[in-house]
């Protein structure tokens, strides 16, 4: 007789699989039948007006203009399996091509751990002598007869899946190594500079820190800027992004609108019939382009009043050599000990061309 621990586990992978194949089939035919719900970055991303604001420090365009998809049944699970590491890491960046490589490789490593499971530790447990035990526990390690030789077949699996986690450990740090290597060859601002923190409040001026990396590296500093915090610089950037979707939320309408007319926007909060309204494309045009504005002023020139300085500074030298030295200054004594050093990440919110 089956006991209940096993019909529950029946039960709950069949209505697991159910439900699943399910969701799978709707959204299939909804990404078909829907294609302004599914494709809608898609649009955005065929005009690359609205993108030329996303460039890097060097100018070049930041958008990945992903092909058309196919209209076959299950093209969406395919098609991505074209793009490659290189793609991926061109367009969309480090940070996503090492996230998807890692995923890959658990997918590689969980399939054989499920495979050699499957194919020898199950059968070793299933035909064991000891039927003692009922249910899915048959194909469990408690069937297994007291003194019994196979256990050595657990041992040797165990030390054959300790194996396989060492080689996954070096495949992921070999694919970290190769891409940050490649980063940090790359002829961006983030490769010339180092991040300083924990500055001590006597040295908390660009001159003095300027001073302290000189007697490290005499004459390989090019620049100290000193970071701050601004509760107004991340209200703007919040608002130039809402500005930036909804505009391009009103361009997808204007576009794929059945009735032609243009979306019109309520500047007030209140919405009944008599407040006045804008035409909405123009109106978040306007905003985003006033965000932007705002954003720059305040990042070139500081204002004491929205701003407050950090106890960190980003120190920009004359070569990648030397910011790569200086990341390592901890050797070198006082006063570099007090700080902690690092090197520089290609963060967005940097605003370099200021620097």
């Amino acid at each position: 007789m089956v006991d209940s621990s096993t019909v529950g586990l029946i039960y709950s992978a069949v209505i697991g699989i159910v439900v699943y194949l399910i969701f799978l089939v709707l959204f299939e035919l909804l990404r078909n039948s829907r294609p302004h719900i599914f494709q809608f970055r898609k649009w955005i991303q065929d005009y690359e007006e609205n993108f030329k604001e996303f460039r890097d420090e060097n100018g070049e365009f930041l958008s990945y203009l992903p092909n058309q998809l196919p209209p076959s049944w299950f093209s969406w699970l395919t098609t991505p399996r074209k793009v490659t590491d290189e793609e991926i890491q061109q367009f969309i960046g480090y940070d996503a091509c090492l996230y998807l490589i890692s995923l890959k490789n658990k997918i590689i490593y969980f399939s054989i751990v499920a495979a050699i499971t499957c194919v020898i530790l199950l059968p070793v447990y299933g035909t064991a002598g000891d039927k003692a035990a009922g249910g899915v526990a048959l194909l469990s390690m408690s069937n297994l007869e007291t003194g019994s030789s196979r256990f050595w077949a657990t041992f040797i699996v165990d030390f054959v899946l300790a194996y396989l986690s060492i080689i996954y450990a070096l495949l992921e740090c070999r694919a970290y190594v190769k891409r940050r290597e490649q980063f940090r060859a790359e002829s961006i601002a983030a490769n010339y500079a180092v991040s300083v923190m924990d500055l001590r409040k006597d040295r908390n001026t660009a001159e003095l820190v300027r001073e302290d990396f000189e007697k490290v590296l005499p004459g390989e500093v090019d620049g100290v800027q000193l970071t701050y915090g601004s509760a107004y610089l991340r209200k703007r950037f919040n608002l130039y992004g809402a500005a930036l979707n909804k505009k391009e939320v009103a361009q997808y309408q204007i576009d794929n609108g059945k009735d032609g007319k243009r979306p019109r926007h309520h500047t007030t909060p209140c919405t009944c019939c008599c407040t006045g309204t804008v035409d909405s494309q123009e109106y978040w045009t306007e905003e985003q382009a006033k965000n932007a504005e705002e954003i720059g002023a305040a990042q070139e020139k500081i204002d004491p009043k929205l701003v407050k300085p950090c106890d960190s500074a980003i120190v920009v030298f004359k070569s990648k050599k030397a910011a790569s030295v200086a990341a390592q200054s901890k050797l070198f004594g006082m006063p570099l000990d007090s700080y902690t050093i690092k090197r520089q990440e290609a963060f967005k919110s940097v605003h370099w061309h200021g620097m």
